[in-house]
């Protein structure tokens, strides 16, 4: 306990609002010999500076990698990686923060599931970014790890983003690629693929429309999806 007891007054500290006092407290045991406190002084130091604006994410994540190193092995090291995943989604850096959690992922097999629900939510974020470009790029480093539902709901921003950059081969090319990863006659695989067909039916090719419309005979196809094929196809340009 007696160990314990500068970590404990440093939290104090920080738990009574004296920023600076904590900080003080955090930075000098991070520079000392108990492996484990150095590795949460490190952390909450970071914790602390990001959430009263003297870090930015970037500089956070710069912070807080060197805590990985402090204590390696169990559930902290563990959790302590995808906050440094969660931060350095945070700067921009998507496709580092995928690295990473893959990583531990593989370093920690209890804890895939974990890290991939983490990455879905980095994908998602960078989604939401209002970034076209940053988007393409954190899709195609990260959507084969994250779970399939947040890969297809995605896939389904993501042609809508390719689309806003006029871009409508490559969302064309996405679409093609989820329906053939969706299981056949069911119902996700034809919604993807009508999409598919309406995309074309826009860029002028009917030929291209009836072929991705050619295996959506799922048996529990709604009927007004069917009506919508037929209406489409008829009032396709020739």
């Amino acid at each position: 306990l007696k160990d314990r007891l500068p970590l404990l007054a440093a939290m104090l500290a920080e738990a009574d609002g004296n920023a600076d006092a904590a900080l003080a407290a955090y930075d000098a045991l991070a520079e000392g010999r108990d492996r484990r406190a150095r590795s949460v002084a490190l952390r909450r130091a970071v914790e602390l500076r990001l959430r009263t604006g003297k870090m930015d994410g970037a500089a956070a994540a710069r912070a807080y990698a060197p805590s990985l190193l402090a204590w390696r092995g169990d559930a902290a090291e563990r959790e302590a990686r995808i906050r440094l995943a969660q931060l350095l989604a945070l700067s921009g850096d998507s496709g580092a923060a995928f690295a990473l959690l893959r990583q531990t992922a593989t370093l920690f097999p209890d804890g895939a599931p974990a890290a991939r629900r983490e990455a879905g939510r980095v994908l998602r974020a960078a989604l939401d970014a209002g970034s076209p470009l940053a988007a393409v790029a954190a899709f195609g480093a990260g959507s084969d790890f994250v779970p399939p539902e947040d890969r297809e709901a995605a896939e389904a921003r993501l042609v809508d983003l390719l689309l806003a950059l006029d871009l409508p081969e490559r969302a064309s090319a996405l679409l093609g690629e989820a329906a053939a990863r969706a299981p056949a006659g069911g119902e996700a695989r034809a919604e993807i693929e009508w999409r598919l067909a309406a995309l074309r039916l826009r860029e002028n090719d009917p030929v291209g429309a009836q072929a991705a419309l050619d295996t959506t005979e799922a048996p529990d196809a709604a009927e007004a999806m069917k009506t919508w094929r037929n209406r489409t196809l008829r009032t396709a340009p020739a």
